[in-house]
């Protein structure tokens, strides 16, 4: 019988959702490469854990691997993998021809071989060691403790679940983009959209502006502060104001985020969004204009345990008709909103 071993390191290179830092087109998924070498680089940071190895040839390539806040909240430490070891590690290679990879499989020193997602990838060396790529379970109820809190408190996404992981169909299978309803000029540019070349998040620290940074799989705190809200969301440590008067004034120039204007409709928080600079809808290359308009809808639920999510957009020189999204989170009050620090 194989000892199975939960733990760390795992945790370092599993990679909770692909696509919403810009793997999406930069690396070949339909391929599985091997290969082996030293260890000569290991960084502990956000947006991905990344090691470098150095081939028999000398040729040094770089590894991709989880992020860096999914293991700070599970509280583990980098310490199975160290600068000298000679590891064997399998993923997928860059599909540019880069010395690139998403690594799903490590063999260590020691004969244990690490499966970075267990529920997709199967052990791939025969060893009497593994550790599984499983961090420390999340809930997938959300607290009910304090409905009077309605929105204000910290919410988090149940990644093993598609209608909470994200609001972008198209993030899973690319295929689903065509079901937006695209004028003929949008669907020119995302039929020429080249994933590898032109993925708004290929530059991993630049930063997600709206709607994609709704999509963010980590923590989320509401704050009142009077005549505005404050939206702060773990990743990329990005701040949205909401403001809540009628006298607020938009900024003479549009900005990634755009400006926010919010009122209540019961306990739902309706907020609308325009002015937005950046320039794509989604990931994979539905474009958006200045002219756009931002709905969203948040509704804290069941004793405010879930918050649903609604997202109309409408922007004419992109869609046909308004497109609507959905997701939700869970109230969790046992997470802390971290630090994300990128470091490109």
């Amino acid at each position: 019988m194989r000892s199975v071993i939960c733990g760390f390191v795992l945790l370092l290179l599993c990679s909770p959702a692909l696509a919403h830092h810009g793997y999406g087109g930069r690396y070949d998924q339909s391929v599985i490469a091997e290969m082996e070498g030293e260890v000569v680089r290991k960084l502990w940071q956000n947006p991905h854990i990344r090691l470098s190895i150095k081939d028999a040839e000398g040729e040094i390539w770089n590894l991709e691997g989880g992020t860096a806040s999914v293991l700070i909240n599970a509280g583990f430490t980098a310490d199975l993998v160290d600068i000298g070891d000679h590891i064997r590690v399998a993923g997928y290679p860059s599909s540019a021809g880069r010395k690139e990879m998403i690594v799903r499989n490590i063999l260590l020193p020691t004969g244990s071989e690490m499966v970075m997602d267990p529920s997709r990838v199967a052990p791939r060396w025969e060893t009497e060691d593994l550790i599984l790529g499983e961090s420390r379970p999340r809930p997938t109820q959300g607290d009910s403790s304090s409905p009077e809190l309605g929105i204000f408190r910290t919410w988090i996404t149940v990644t093993r679940d598609p209608a909470s992981k994200g609001i972008f169909p198209e993030a899973a299978n690319a295929e689903l983009v065509w079901r937006y309803p695209l004028t003929e000029d949008a669907y020119t540019r995302v039929k020429n959209f080249d994933a590898a070349v032109d993925n708004p998040l290929k530059d991993y620290c630049i930063g997600k502006g709206m709607p994609m940074i709704m999509d963010q799989p980590f923590a989320m705190v509401f704050t009142d502060q009077g005549d505005h809200i404050l939206m702060q969301m773990e990743e990329f440590d990005s701040v949205r104001t909401i403001y809540m008067t009628e006298d607020a004034a938009p900024p003479a120039t549009a900005s990634k985020f755009g400006f926010s204007t919010g009122h209540w409709e019961g306990e739902t928080l309706v907020v609308e969004t325009r002015h937005i600079s950046w320039p794509f809808f989604s990931q994979i290359g539905v474009p958006q204009t200045e002219r756009s308009v931002i709905v969203e809808r948040f509704t804290p639920v069941d004793q405010g345990s879930r918050l649903e999510y609604e997202l109309v957009a409408t922007d004419a020189e992109i869609f046909t008709e308004p497109v609507t999204l959905n997701k939700y989170w869970i109230s969790d009050p046992n997470t802390e909103l971290g630090e994300y620090n990128c470091v490109e």
